[in-house]
């Protein structure tokens, strides 16, 4: 059929991928053969990937629902810190350009801390985090930076979370904004110990922001680091019984 595009497939598709949107290609495959089409396997995932852009609408039109859940979060969970920035500009950094041409906002930033965490984290948990971020790899790049800490029994407790474009200083020193209106400020009589690889400018944040804390490094990335520099499978032992 010369008219059994990918867009015409969509549609056909609509009320199926609604009721079951984690169907796979060989059950999208098997509704198509009803119309007496057998596509190849890159257009069902086109055919799908568009049926699900009419029912939840586009990845990038998301974006344009932030302010709302950024509002949802602060009013189901009152005293939580949600904080979002746009690029006004081409200019990743210049989110105040000023310019006689109206340009439409881009996502920036996002500090994302929930007052039930920032409660049980202040009443439960010692005066640790870890800090680390992650690549995102999703249709948007961009990075996950995260801070935790230990709770009575040794486990991990997320606190806090920034979605951006790049693990550098600027981010994680707008994540330690977001942190001390999380928590009121660091209390300087509080002995707080932060953990981390030191890299990309945390440190730096980190000893402009928290010059009191004391930092650790992560012996896991310390190993890595050690491995991948000496190409020895012995590094790790070495290190260890060195600590």
């Amino acid at each position: 059929m010369k008219e059994a595009n990918s867009s015409w497939m969509s549609k056909k598709l609509l009320q199926v991928v609604r009721e079951n949107p984690d169907m796979k290609a060989r059950g999208i495959r098997h509704e198509l053969q009803k119309y007496g089409i057998d596509p190849p396997s890159m257009q069902l995932h086109r055919a799908k990937k568009k049926a699900l852009e009419q029912i939840d609408g586009s990845y990038g039109d998301s974006y344009s629902k932030l302010p709302h859940y950024a509002e949802m979060v602060r009013r189901s969970n009152h005293g939580s810190i949600v904080k979002l920035q746009y690029n006004h500009g081409e200019n990743d950094e210049e989110e105040d350009l000023v310019s006689s041409i109206p340009i439409v906002p881009s996502f920036k930033r996002i500090f994302v801390g929930l007052d039930v965490l920032k409660k049980g984290f202040l009443q439960g948990c010692s005066p640790f985090m870890g800090f680390d971020g992650c690549h995102l790899k999703g249709t948007y790049e961009g990075v996950l930076l995260a801070a935790i800490g230990l709770d009575g029994n040794n486990g991990l407790f997320p606190l806090a979370f920034v979605v951006g474009k790049s693990e550098c200083k600027d981010r994680w020193c707008f994540f330690f904004q977001g942190l001390d209106e999380m928590l009121g400020g660091f209390d300087v009589d509080r002995p707080w110990t932060f953990m981390s690889d030191r890299q990309k400018g945390l440190l730096e944040c980190i000893n402009d922001m928290v010059p009191y804390a004391i930092n650790r490094r992560c012996a896991k990335t310390l190993i890595c680091q050690f491995q991948a520099a000496l190409l020895w499978d012995a590094a790790e032992e070495i290190l260890l019984a060195s600590m």
